[in-house]
């Protein structure tokens, strides 16, 4: 599954989404991150069980961002 993040920088994002990911006990094959401007960017690779669905994914990753 391909993830990106766009966000305005700040500590722990990287944090965030990678915690999403391990909750569901997914991996991390890629990762590429930038700051341009003050603004954060993010694109990664991430396998997930076959169980784990799409939106399972995304409530995850809204948890762990919202949470700042």
């Amino acid at each position: 599954m391909v993830i990106s993040v766009m966000a305005k920088d700040r500590p722990g994002i990287v944090a965030e989404v990678t915690e999403g990911i391990s909750v569901l006990g997914g991996n991390l094959a890629d990762l590429r991150e930038s700051v341009l401007c003050g603004h954060f960017t993010m694109i990664l690779i991430a396998g997930f069980p076959p169980d784990v669905s799409v939106q399972q994914v995304e409530e995850a990753l809204a948890r762990g961002t919202a949470a700042r």
